[in-house]
């Protein structure tokens, strides 16, 4: 019982404003970006942030009781035993936590962010108790409130509650980290505890916190850096400042203005750069790749701050500066970097390069994700320094020579666009297919090759046992002879059969020759990436090793795999897609010491293809491109069957 009234009068002392919790609430009340109360939430507000069922009294102590305790001090005040909030959050009346079947429901109530605000503070109070994983529990809750709170958390939302998107996130992440590489003792207790920051719309928000300022980029009380003024960030009349803006609103490309290069490092302007506040100007930038992301250093530099930048007649003003994966030597990789690049250049003007007409500096960043490498030093051989042979493909990109970034040297530019925007076989992303039918008719326009491809010729590709690191097709042979059938019992849809080892040729021979034509067969691989060069309405076969375990990466049909690894570039190019299964060799089995219970390794086992599935989508996909070629609507991507 006297528990109970101590955690009452702390309780009702933090949400009155009374005692010596500090005055994180006091100020918020008459600034730019109020506190307000539950009684005065916006109309506009979604249903969630209204909180007037359940107690609405009971939630406006908790906000303003939070508003006192969660200041920036918080972790340090709940660690001191004498401090009013180390009581309030030991006492704090924490609901047990409900069946597993029954998580998540409190998401429903009427006061998501109150909901997210009682599981914080009860995955504080576990922490104290040293209960780590009901703790995690807490913060789960907390995350699958999250959704329905969001318009509640903005820094605009009436009434202001102590939290926001990016504290529930970012906590529940380095809290999880922390669980998942360290032992569980009070050692730990700093990493775990609520970190709290303060939304904001103005500086007049950030008042009540010494030394901070409202950071306009991502609304949050930011401290200013010691022996830095307050206008730090603001540009000198005169000076040389660099701006930063993301042309297309992602976080995968960013223009800066003017921009300088050092030795191969990126350089950003402005006479304060050590003063400057990392979440309005940041020292690491993003690129985006189909393989993942990586991040490379931004300098802020007061060196060339001033004066005239030095160029150098042989460079042009602008620049791209593009990320590439595996060094080029891979088609399939190389679309993901190109077609985007292609389209910023090319087709959309908000990255300020279309109307140079490919008259800018080309830049090569080498985006080294150290992915797969035991697979790609075997296919591709071991790696090394150098560019691969797909660069040719960069002439429809840029009129000027690439360079490396690493070897770029000293010199600077008016305006850089930094990396591309996505690509996704998968689905999503930033390219579509009007990006993907501009380059590879680009491509084809740029190298004299056939544009209109009127005879439907097959390329059958050959994986040869010498040659390629699995996959190899054991009865080639019969294939080729089922195609040639097919031929002459159906010249009007199939005008030809061609066979070859994509290994024997250059890589311009290898985009030569598909693009002569309207069908390609061949066993999962690399290779097959050239049948987006085909053009729309043309139809790639693809042959995939039959799994006895694990995941299969094909469902057998037509136009049945639009998210696949190439059934997502067909579908980006607007081929038809085919895909079956095959049994495994039993010429040249596929044989591995090692433990694979899910055959993850499936790509070195080699195949016998399927005859009678390979004849009757051969023949269905030749009609198929005949009924296209002649203009006829055909069946919609997806929507076929087997």
């Amino acid at each position: 019982m006297a528990a109970a009234h101590s955690l009452l009068r702390v309780f009702l002392l933090l949400g009155s404003g009374q005692g010596s919790t500090g005055s994180a609430g006091e100020s918020s009340e008459g600034s730019a970006g109020p506190a307000g109360d539950l009684g005065n939430t916006k109309q506009d507000q979604p249903v969630a942030c209204t909180c007037r069922s359940d107690g609405p009294a009971r939630w406006e102590r908790l906000r303003l009781g939070a508003l006192k305790a969660l200041t920036p001090d918080f972790s340090s005040r709940l660690l001191n035993v004498s401090d009013p909030v180390h009581m309030w959050v030991s006492l704090f009346p924490c609901p047990a936590m409900p069946e597993q079947r029954y998580r998540g429901l409190m998401a429903m109530s009427d006061c998501a962010p109150g909901v997210i605000l009682l599981h914080v503070l009860c995955a504080q109070r576990r922490i104290l108790q040293n209960m780590y994983d009901e703790a995690q529990e807490q913060l789960v809750e907390a995350l699958q409130a999250l959704p329905f709170a969001e318009k509640c958390l903005e820094p605009s939302a009436i009434p202001r509650w102590p939290l926001s998107v990016y504290d529930v996130r970012t906590n529940y992440i380095r809290f999880y980290r922390a669980m998942s590489y360290y032992f569980h003792t009070r050692d730990l207790w700093p990493d775990l505890l609520w970190r709290p920051t303060t939304s904001c719309l103005v500086d007049a928000d950030c008042q009540h916190l010494p030394d901070h300022e409202c950071s306009m980029h991502v609304h949050r009380c930011i401290p200013l850096k010691e022996g830095c003024p307050a206008n730090a960030a603001e540009c000198p009349p005169g000076a040389l400042c660099t701006s930063l803006k993301a042309p297309s609103n992602t976080d995968c490309t960013l223009e800066l203005s003017p921009m300088c290069i050092s030795d191969g490092a990126l350089q950003a302007l402005h006479p304060n750069g050590a003063c400057l506040p990392i979440v309005d100007f940041p020292v690491m930038i993003k690129a985006c790749s189909e393989m993942g992301t990586t991040l490379y250093p931004l300098v802020w530099s007061n060196k060339t701050a001033t004066g005239p930048l030095v160029r150098g007649d042989a460079h042009s003003p602008v620049a791209l500066i593009l990320p590439v994966t595996l060094r080029l030597r891979s088609p399939w990789h190389m679309l993901h970097s190109f077609v985007p690049a292609f389209a910023q250049t090319s087709l959309d003007s908000r990255y300020g390069l279309l109307d140079r007409e490919g008259d800018f500096d080309l830049l090569l960043v080498d985006q080294d994700l150290d992915k797969d490498r035991h697979i790609w030093e075997k296919v591709l051989g071991e790696s090394d320094t150098s560019i691969g042979g797909l660069d040719f493909l960069l002439q429809v990109l840029v009129a000027r020579p690439y360079e490396l970034l690493a070897q770029a040297g000293t010199r600077c530019y008016e305006r850089a666009i930094w990396g591309h925007e996505i690509m996704l076989y998968s689905g999503g992303g930033w390219t579509n297919q009007t990006h993907m039918a501009a380059f590879t008719q680009a491509a084809r326009s740029f190298f004299g090759l056939q544009t209109d491809v009127f005879r439907a010729q097959l390329l059958l590709v050959e994986r040869r046992d010498s040659s390629s690191w699995g996959r190899w097709i054991d009865n080639f042979e019969d294939v080729v002879e089922t195609a040639k059938a097919v031929a002459l019992e159906f010249p009007e849809f199939l005008s030809g059969v061609q066979t070859t080892d994509l290994a024997d040729h250059s890589w311009t021979d290898q985009l030569r020759l598909v693009s002569g034509m309207k069908l390609m067969f061949g066993a999962h691989g690399d290779g097959l990436s050239w049948a987006v060069f085909m053009g729309a309405g043309a139809a790639l076969l693809e042959a995939v090793p039959a799994r006895t375990s694990g995941f299969q990466v094909c469902v057998e049909g037509i136009d049945e795999n639009p998210l696949g690894i190439f059934g997502g570039l067909a579908r980006l190019a607007e081929l038809f897609h085919i895909c079956w299964l095959n049994p495994p060799s039993q010429v040249r089995a596929f044989h591995t010491d090692q433990q694979d219970h899910f055959q993850w390794g499936w790509r070195q086992m080699n195949i016998h293809i399927d005859l009678d599935k390979f004849r009757r989508y051969l023949i269905d996909a030749a009609n198929r491109v005949s009924t296209a070629k002649k203009g006829h609507p055909a069946q919609a991507i997806g929507t076929n069957k087997k």
